[in-house]
């Protein structure tokens, strides 16, 4: 495995780690109602809003500061594509519960309207609920696609 490759898989990683504390604090924070409202989704869809654009923001302000430091423009990109796909696909909801030593609920209801992770639930694993199995198996072929992706932005740009 490329070092370069390995270091921004890694970063992008941290990045969803990040992530998934500042939901956790959010959680703690019980500002958005009691530990299952909160994990079941059932909070203002002002702060999905607000956590969507914050998430961005971290995942732009990461891939610019690394190629500020770096001078690297397909490092600085492949960090954000890596981060970006490995948020999508439910790592970091997955890291939510394995931080907190949280069992995953069976049903993750909240997340039938996910873009990525409801759609795909829906129309490929022919579930009508994104389940906890689902996102087991939609983060980790989101961590291979990210992956791949961040060796392939390496290697031909």
């Amino acid at each position: 495995m490329d070092k370069k490759v390995k270091k921004i898989f890694l970063i992008s990683i941290l990045i969803v780690v990040a992530i998934a504390l500042i939901d956790i604090f959010a959680l703690k924070s019980q500002l958005f109602g009691t530990y299952t409202q909160y994990t079941t989704g059932q909070f203002p869809a002002d702060w999905w809003f607000l956590f969507r654009n914050i998430v961005f923001l971290i995942i732009t302000l990461v891939a610019i500061v690394y190629y500020i430091l770096f001078k690297d423009k397909s490092e600085a990109i492949a960090i954000g594509v890596g981060a970006h796909i490995l948020w999508f696909t439910g790592f970091s909801d997955l890291l939510y519960f394995i931080i907190q030593g949280q069992q995953i609920p069976l049903l993750l209801t909240h997340l039938n309207n996910h873009p990525v992770i409801g759609w795909i639930s829906l129309n490929i694993l022919k579930s009508p609920d994104v389940t906890s199995s689902a996102l087991w198996l939609l983060a980790i072929l989101g961590a291979l696609a990210a992956y791949f992706s961040i060796k392939f932005l390496k290697e031909k740009f």
